[in-house]
């Protein structure tokens, strides 16, 4: 505690952004487990031209209404990238593998990614897509960071 008061940072300041996405990923599986529902078109904005028109289809290629393994299996492999990324690198002569936190932190780096593509398979693929895009950025800028660090 005594380190976050010296550099005058409140521990629980990470939970911020994770605060703002729970009503965005809410919605959007809101949305997209439900989709539009006819009865439900007069409640789009008045700037819809067309709310027939409206295709839950992303480019073309994947319905994000719909589940998608492809959506999930990519999704759980950046999430394996990510955790890789952030997980410290253990020095080779420390007998660290005896140690509970450290097996506990190795089995969890495989099993979120294999939780998170089970739990994706099941929702509409634009949760994937939306955990695919957030997991990304976020390995671009852990990478931007960290090789900030090192240079």
């Amino acid at each position: 505690m005594g380190l976050y008061k010296r550099e005058k940072i409140n521990p629980f300041s990470g939970c911020l952004p994770l605060l703002i996405q729970l009503p965005v990923l809410l919605a959007l599986y809101r949305v997209f487990w439900h989709g539009l529902q006819p009865e439900q078109m007069s409640l789009l904005y008045n700037f819809v031209p067309l709310p027939g028109a409206i295709d839950p289809t992303f480019f073309g290629i994947v319905n994000l209404a719909q589940p998608n393994i492809i959506m999930a299996i990519l999704a759980g492999i950046l999430q394996f990238i990510q955790t890789k990324m952030l997980t410290p690198k253990q020095k080779a002569d420390k007998k660290q593998d005896s140690n509970f936190a450290n097996q506990m932190q190795k089995q969890m780096q495989y099993f979120m990614p294999v939780f998170m593509v089970l739990i994706l398979f099941r929702l509409p693929s634009a949760i994937g897509l939306y955990w695919l895009t957030t997991t990304l950025f976020t390995i671009v800028q852990q990478y931007v960071i960290l090789r900030k660090k090192n240079d």
